[in-house]
């Protein structure tokens, strides 16, 4: 018996199927177009036969790669890795080196520069530069007025120099910016001078407060409230006010109130519930921090009507 082999037809690459025979060249013609080609059997087994040497070879020499390369590579890995790690380790030293050298530096020169200040014309200068800040904020100096309010005293200065203006009206004009929005204002001359009467809801100055309804939870937290926005406008006025023929300053702060008239039977009216006044000549001085919501007027108010014994605050149940 012979091999068989299959080869395809050169002309139309039809499988053709045919026997092997040592020593022997055979007439093939393609039974697809008839193209005929003398086939050889000892080429054709000895290209066969390179063929299968040469994939031997191959794999062969890749499998010895595959072997004898981690043995030839890593020495060279490890040189070269080696070789990386000491440059990186040499510039980091000698960064670590500049950065000291950098640190060092700069050290002595703060220490030289803390060594040539002078404690005392420093503290000197300090003190002569806030002041002259205080100054001009006393002066109402234009580039200090940040926030609403300070820029709202600057139009109270400008209304209190207004020549134009009865005194009368003058008060009224700064009690009308310095209280809030929708209060009642009322200035009247008398024999002394001018008393000026305000009266003012808390909801217009605080949050929360709407109707009956309350934010505080206690009576006394409430009152502390109240208390400062009193002394908050009442300082206002009367810092602007001051300088003018004015005798008194009554302000009063409202707030709606659930009104009991009858057994089982109310009413919500808006009353006063606090109410002070500021006698010009009862004034000794006056000192006042915004910024830490303390006014000094406080102590000098008469107290002329006060509801907090009378009042009481109802939690809602939710």
């Amino acid at each position: 018996m012979s091999d068989k082999v299959i080869i395809r037809c050169m002309n139309c690459k039809q499988k053709l199927r045919l026997p092997l025979i040592s020593h022997k060249t055979l007439k093939v013609k393609c039974p697809n177009c008839q193209y005929e080609v003398d086939f050889d059997c000892d080429k054709y087994a000895r290209n066969q036969a390179i063929i299968r040497c040469t994939l031997g070879v191959v794999s062969l020499t890749f499998l010895a790669l595959y072997v004898t390369l981690p043995f030839v590579l890593k020495p060279k890995f490890d040189i070269a890795h080696n070789r990386i790690k000491r440059n990186f380790e040499d510039k980091i030293n000698i960064m670590e080196s500049s950065f000291s050298d950098e640190v060092r530096t700069l050290t002595e020169d703060y220490a030289a520069q803390l060594a040539a200040i002078d404690i005392r014309k420093l503290t000197k200068k300090s003190i002569e530069h806030y002041a002259r800040i205080m100054e001009e904020r006393k002066s109402y100096n234009r580039k200090y007025a940040l926030t609403p309010r300070e820029k709202a005293q600057l139009e109270m200065l400008a209304l209190a120099s207004d020549s134009t203006k009865t005194l009368q009206d003058i008060v009224e004009s700064v009690a009308r910016k310095a209280a809030p929005t929708n209060s009642e204002i009322r200035a009247n001359s008398i024999e002394s001078g001018i008393v000026l009467d305000i009266d003012f809801d808390m909801s217009e100055l605080t949050s929360g407060e709407e109707g009956t309804r309350t934010k505080h939870k206690t009576i006394d937290s409430l009152r502390k409230e109240v208390v400062r926005l009193i002394s908050q406008v009442t300082t206002d006025v009367y810092e602007f006010c001051r300088d003018i023929d004015i005798d008194k300053i009554s302000i009063g702060c409202k707030h709606f109130v659930n009104q009991e008239y009858e057994i089982g039977q109310s009413r919500v009216e808006n009353q006063i519930i606090y109410k002070v006044s500021l006698v010009h000549k009862d004034i000794k001085q006056i000192e006042h921090n915004p910024f830490l919501d303390t006014y000094s007027v406080s102590k000098y108010f008469k107290v002329e009507i006060d509801e907090f014994p009378n009042l009481t605050i109802e939690m809602e149940l939710l």
